[in-house]
């Protein structure tokens, strides 16, 4: 698959359709789709389209992440959300010189950041057990060995080795004892895992959610059913860096970036309740393309 350049301009079509197996009269929905606007990326525009059309609220949560409230009050048996944006990616930050040669003794005596806290403790799907301790003790993952940013990158290395992706191996609730029992999981398994173990060894770590540009040989971009997951750890000179462990690569300019928080509860894209109906079903389609495509503008008029 061919790499994004370091620093590009894109177009994300997020396509999620919900079917009821009968009528719903109601339903409230909350929505982590609209790109975040930060040092790495520039959010040029988002809109997001409601079928059957409802009220909608916008607003940043308690980790800055942009967030609409949907309430739709019509009788609909489908539900259709839409979200599309354009967002230019600059090349990711280098961490500056010095930032991964602090000694870990050196690193746990800088107090985070109160805003961090969060992101030092257990959470629900990133929380130590028997299991894990298991795994950290056989790969030789309890402890860091050198220094923390060749530490981190050979913990998503080594992680990435260890399992197998499996797309609908776990689901959105599985804990990581699941991945760890069966050797098989999803991006969010990989994040969560990773994530558990990094804030283990005392570093801040949060799960990041978002798109990832992936191309064929061809160059072609390939339509996914499934934001990805990642993994940005905080290193002592206070810069977050990206890993993705699932793919075993550094987080470069072809990442766009949704929402943070300390697991995958704190960011899903879509979550909420309906009245009348008892069974649904989810399909998502995903597009991210390089703006200004031929193929692009071809399909998607402006």
């Amino acid at each position: 698959m061919r790499p994004a350049p370091e620093g590009a301009l894109f177009d994300v079509r997020h396509l999620s359709v919900y079917r009821y197996a009968v009528p719903v009269s109601s339903c409230v929905m909350s929505l982590r789709l609209q790109p975040r606007q930060d040092r790495d990326q520039r959010v040029e525009r988002c809109v997001i389209e409601a079928e059957p059309t409802g009220s909608m609220a916008a607003g940043r949560d308690g980790f800055g992440n942009p967030w609409h409230l949907l309430a739709v009050r019509s009788t609909h048996q489908k539900l259709e959300l839409l979200s599309r944006s354009r967002v230019g990616t600059t090349a990711r930050s280098e961490p500056s010189r010095g930032a991964g040669q602090v000694g870990w003794d050196d690193y746990r005596t800088l107090a985070p950041d109160p805003e961090h806290w969060d992101f030092i403790g257990d959470s629900a799907f990133a929380r130590p057990s028997p299991a894990l301790t298991s795994f950290a003790d056989r790969n030789g993952l309890s402890r860091p060995v050198a220094e923390p940013l060749a530490d981190l990158a050979g913990l998503s290395a080594a992680i990435h080795r260890e399992f197998e992706f499996a797309p609908g191996s776990t689901t959105a609730s599985s804990p990581i004892e699941d991945m760890l029992e069966s050797g098989r999981g999803v991006c969010q398994d990989y994040a969560h895992l990773m994530i558990a173990l990094a804030r283990g060894w005392g570093v801040p770590s949060r799960y990041a959610s978002g798109y990832l540009y992936i191309a064929d040989d061809a160059g072609t971009p390939i339509r996914q059913t499934a934001m990805h997951a990642w993994v940005e750890c905080l290193l002592p000179d206070g810069s977050w860096v990206g890993f993705d462990p699932a793919n075993d690569c550094p987080v470069g300019g072809g990442y766009i970036r949704v929402a943070v928080g300390r697991d995958y509860g704190d960011v899903a894209p879509t979550a909420g309740v309906y009245e009348g109906g008892w069974e649904s079903e989810l399909t998502v389609e995903i597009d991210v393309i390089p703006a200004l495509s031929r193929s692009h503008a071809a399909r998607n008029p402006h």
